[in-house]
């Protein structure tokens, strides 16, 4: 989005809102460009999803950012390690004994739901 756009955008948004969001527009802005590229790829997919399955995935954020930092940033690895992995290494990591001592009820159906979303998305 071009500056002035941008500006007039955060300007018809209320101040608190307007604080989280130029929050998140700085922490895009220092993203490496390979990062953001990521980033932006996952958002055009996001896109194209029917509007049943965003709704589902927002959901599944917000469940995510209401989670206490330090279990968050666990999930958020773990959700990163299942961008990594095929949907069979992902179904096997959330069927171990591991997985379920390493996260509680609400954080595994986090991932289940991370699991499916990336499914559906991908393969």
């Amino acid at each position: 989005m071009p500056p002035a756009q941008r500006k007039k955008a955060l300007a018809d948004l209320p101040p608190e809102r307007r604080a989280q969001v130029e929050q998140r527009l700085q922490k895009l802005d220092a993203m490496p460009a390979a990062e953001r590229a990521a980033l932006e790829k996952r958002y055009e997919a996001f896109q194209q999803l029917p509007a049943e399955k965003q709704e589902s995935a927002r959901n599944m954020f917000r469940d995510l950012n209401g989670l206490p930092e330090a279990r968050r940033t666990a999930v958020q690895e773990e959700m990163d390690a299942f961008r990594r992995t095929d949907a069979a290494g992902r179904a096997e990591v959330l069927a171990s004994p591991a997985f379920r001592r390493r996260f509680d009820g609400l954080e595994r159906d986090i991932l289940s739901r991370f699991h499916r979303f990336l499914s559906d998305t991908r393969e």
